[in-house]
């Protein structure tokens, strides 16, 4: 899977990726991180706040598995 650059500087906001994905891939990627650290943006290093945010490592390592 081919992933755009994230739309956070922190990394990829769960809007982008449910986006990305489709709903049962967020889904499986929410489960996969589920004991993982994930980020809130609140707008301080992004143009605007993103809320919750993925670090591009947990999403490249998820995508290598998704079909």
């Amino acid at each position: 899977m081919d992933l755009p650059e994230p739309d956070c500087a922190f990394g990829y906001s769960f809007a982008q990726l449910r986006g990305l994905l489709g709903d049962d891939a967020f889904a499986r990627f929410e489960e996969r991180i589920r004991h993982r650290t994930v980020t809130i943006c609140e707008g301080e290093a992004c143009s605007q706040p993103h809320g919750r945010a993925a670090f591009v490592r947990d999403v490249r390592g998820f995508a290598l598995h998704v079909n």
